[in-house]
């Protein structure tokens, strides 16, 4: 028995937080967008549209993680909000005009909810 994790005992009622199901069919919309852009991407630009649709594909495996509170969740939602993160900084730096700082708000929710809810998911 585990006297230092109390949560360990606490039934799962298998429904995810209101959050947790807000972020997840988010992430799904946007896989699935990822997946529209990646597959038109592929005719222009091979190479980024191999990287939009392996995206779109880690998102799902994200989303899916999340919607069934498994412990994975954190990890994925911390490399994917991780990867996003770098790629919104790129963008910004390259951008030429004025950048858009309202492509980091996708990221930061994510690595957010990823470490509120990361004592609360489970095996």
């Amino acid at each position: 028995m585990d006297q230092n994790n109390p949560q360990s005992f606490k039934p799962y009622t298998g429904k995810a937080p209101a959050i947790i199901q807000i972020v997840g069919g988010l992430l799904w919309l946007g896989a699935a967008g990822a997946i529209i852009m990646g597959l038109l991407s592929l005719i222009v630009n091979p190479i980024q549209g191999i990287i939009l649709l392996v995206v779109a594909v880690f998102m799902i495996i994200t989303a899916r993680s999340l919607f069934k509170m498994k412990k994975e969740a954190f990890r994925n939602s911390m490399i994917l909000g991780g990867l996003l993160l770098i790629l919104c900084i790129y963008l910004i730096i390259t951008s030429k005009g004025t950048p858009s700082y309202s492509n980091l708000i996708s990221p930061l929710v994510i690595l957010i909810v990823g470490f509120v809810y990361k004592d609360r998911f489970i095996n």
